[in-house]
């Protein structure tokens, strides 16, 4: 009776431990919740006729960027291009893990997953110093945007939590309910994602400049039915949407080609 009363003291301890070390601890002050993205639920739905992402993944080729919005994928085409939809942000995610297709501003069916349980588990942004290079060949954002230009004030992002490949799979796997942002290491606050397949948004106040790098780190969970596994689906830049307004009316899209039509030709004499 003793070593049965003694088993189920030790594997509720080891119980209570696991769900400490799963429930990290913050250092932000400020909370944000974030929101259904709006706009790219409405423009998907438009494009679709169905708003769920599970949906869209087993119905359609997802490589097609037409049946996401505007908002969420970019622009379809470059007839009313601003130098803004040339840009676009590398993610780099820790730890690595070789199963994961990882995250990316610009493709499709791309997902970030870890072992809630593990420890230091961040998604790191930076700026893409390659603008598109089907629209500025061979130009280099440091060749344009000056290092103290403000691309976003506040900090947004657009992202799709769990797994959506299935209506199950997003019971089945956990998602992500608290991250904390920092800007250079500087915390700025904790967002509470919300636990839908739809497209969500959030919002932080801080200033994000050409050189700046972001880090989101996941605190907290919504557990998933069956694993431990938690995934974040899709993560987009947005910035044709929620880039500050500055920076396209400093630099105008036929302006741009010109400093690096300009610039092209001092490298060519240069090396003659």
């Amino acid at each position: 009776m003793r070593n049965a009363i003694n088993i189920i003291f030790v594997s509720i301890i080891i119980s209570l431990a696991l769900a400490c070390k799963a429930q990290k601890i913050s250092s932000a002050n400020t909370t944000v919740l974030a929101k259904i993205d709006s706009v790219s639920v409405y423009e998907l739905s438009e494009n679709s006729e169905n708003k769920e992402l599970f949906w869209l993944y087993a119905n359609f080729d997802i490589s097609d960027p037409i049946i996401f919005s505007r908002k969420f994928n970019g622009p379809f085409d470059y007839t009313d291009f601003n130098y803004s939809e040339a840009l676009n942000f590398d993610f780099i995610v820790e730890p690595y893990n070789s199963k994961s297709k990882y995250l990316s501003d610009d493709s499709f069916k791309t997902y970030f997953s870890f072992n809630m349980y593990e420890e230091d588990i961040k998604i790191i942004v930076k700026l893409n110093k390659t603008a598109r290079l089907e629209v500025f060949p061979d130009s280099n954002v440091d060749d344009i945007l000056s290092v103290n230009d403000t691309l976003l004030n506040p900090l947004r992002f657009s992202l799709v939590n769990g797994n959506v490949t299935s209506k199950q799979a997003f019971k089945d796997f956990g998602r992500v309910k608290d991250l904390e942002v920092f800007i250079n290491d500087e915390s700025k606050g904790l967002v509470t994602l919300l636990d839908t397949p739809y497209i969500q948004e959030f919002q932080i106040a801080g200033f994000f400049k050409r050189d700046d790098t972001v880090i989101l780190k996941p605190l907290n969970f919504y557990k998933g039915e069956k694993y431990d596994l938690v995934c974040i689906s899709e993560m987009k830049k947005c910035l044709n949407i929620v880039i500050h307004s500055s920076i396209d009316q400093k630099y105008d899209y036929n302006d741009v080609l010109e400093k690096i039509s300009i610039s092209r030709e001092k490298q060519k004499k240069n090396k003659k």
